[in-house]
């Protein structure tokens, strides 16, 4: 498949553009998890308390479901380029001002009150708006630049550069925060700032996804029957991740016997080699093993519910590590398959709104996992890696039956 120039001229990102793309992907989301180690600090120095921690999270989350179907449109009038660039300036925008939030506060000149306002304002809303251009505009750069064959391991090298993010950025940010709680504070926009240093000088400008129809943006809904039910598969599939990632390390500290210091520890060290599996899996297995998005969730799913059911069930640390390197293992399999199935039954105009759609149901189903994980983890212990095993299979039961235009693909 080509992309085109505004005068309908196709052309393509290329093997260097999309190498950029990649890296620049990678950077950006790097910000993102780079402020990981630092929030819960930050919020205790300055007097916040979990509940408004929790609440700026999640307006990020919130925010970027309700923008991503925003961005896609903008796609398809303006070009991805265009968009990815933009989105990154706006997520520049709230970090260097959270930066600015952050020193004041640490100083003693905000109140919390403010000071929780503020956040909210900056890495809540302005920062969530702002990355939720990044997946959807990469994800239309990708398929635009990729025929059917190449589309699921293009696809799935996106999603090795974001689960690498989830390695190295906490890594980064663990080591920048020798230079004090500001040092993982003001390397996020930095970060930010090279992402788009490389996408403004390295990417040309000409790559868009085509033109969009006579009629304007093309407009897709989540409801739409060739992909309602990949979507619904999705979400299940990505509820259940955001489910257990949040109660992973509570289960490591009960199950482990463990305090507070070495809990973090191991959870931090069964979260990197999750990560580095998840980047191997999306990055290298799938590429090439060049199957059908279909087949890799087929495949993909039952590996991961197999490893939600053995976290319930398996006694000590090890045991935990080695269950959650399986998940890893399935959802490297089944998650691009997700992601490159869309592209396979919308028309060259809708593949935009389809990235759009694609990263609001991410987005909501981590709103949904967190809130659903804590409330499970309260009740009872296995009851959290049970239901997201049983999500994960009830997405499998779903492709099963499905009969839509992807099964026939």
């Amino acid at each position: 498949m080509t992309s085109h120039t505004s005068t309908g001229q196709p052309t393509g990102t290329g093997k260097a553009g999309t190498g950029v793309l990649l890296l620049a992907v990678l950077v950006a989301f790097c910000a993102q998890q780079v402020l990981l180690p630092a929030l819960a600090p930050f919020a205790r120095e300055t007097g916040l308390t979990e509940t408004q921690l929790g609440l700026t999270i999640g307006a990020a989350a919130a925010v970027l479901v309700l923008a991503a179907p925003w961005w896609a449109r903008r796609c398809t009038t303006f070009g991805p380029r265009a968009v990815l660039v933009t989105g990154l300036t706006v997520a520049l925008a709230g970090l260097t001002a959270f930066g600015a939030v952050a020193t004041l506060a640490l100083a003693g000149d905000l109140d919390p009150t403010l000071t929780f306002v503020l956040m909210l304002a900056t890495r809540g809303l302005l920062f969530g708006a702002g990355l939720a251009a990044v997946p959807v505009a990469a994800l239309a750069i990708v398929v635009a630049g990729s025929n059917s064959q190449e589309r699921t391991g293009a696809v799935g090298k996106l999603g090795a550069a974001q689960g690498l993010a989830i390695v190295l950025g906490p890594a980064i940010g663990a080591v920048v925060a020798f230079a004090g709680l500001l040092g993982p504070l003001w390397a996020a926009p930095a970060a930010v700032l090279a992402a788009l240093l490389l996408m403004f000088v390295l990417v040309p400008p000409s790559v868009t996804t085509g033109p969009p129809p006579a009629s304007g943006p093309a407009r897709l809904r989540p409801w739409d029957p060739r992909i309602r039910w990949v979507l619904l598969v999705g979400f299940l599939l990505y509820t259940g991740l955001g489910l257990v990632l949040l109660t992973i390390g509570f289960a490591v500290q009960d199950r482990g016997g463990l305090d507070t210091d070495a809990a973090a520890r191991a959870t931090g060290a069964i979260i990197f080699a999750c990560g580095l599996v998840l980047a191997g899996t999306q990055g290298v297995l799938v590429p090439r093993i060049r199957w059908q998005p279909r087949r890799l969730m087929l495949v993909g799913a039952p590996i991961a519910a197999a490893g939600l059911l053995a976290i319930a069930v398996v006694p000590g640390v090890w045991g935990i590590g080695a269950a959650m390197l399986v998940v890893a293992a399935g959802m490297g399999i089944a998650t691009p398959g997700y992601t490159a199935a869309p592209s396979m039954v919308v028309e060259e105009h809708e593949q935009a709104p389809a990235a759009g759609l694609l990263t609001a149901t991410n987005g909501l189903a981590f709103v949904a996992g967190p809130a659903l994980g804590g409330a499970l983890y309260a009740a009872a212990y296995p009851l959290p890696f049970v239901t997201a095993a049983t999500m994960v299979l009830f997405g499998l039961a779903l492709l099963l039956v499905d009969r839509s235009g992807l099964a026939r693909r």
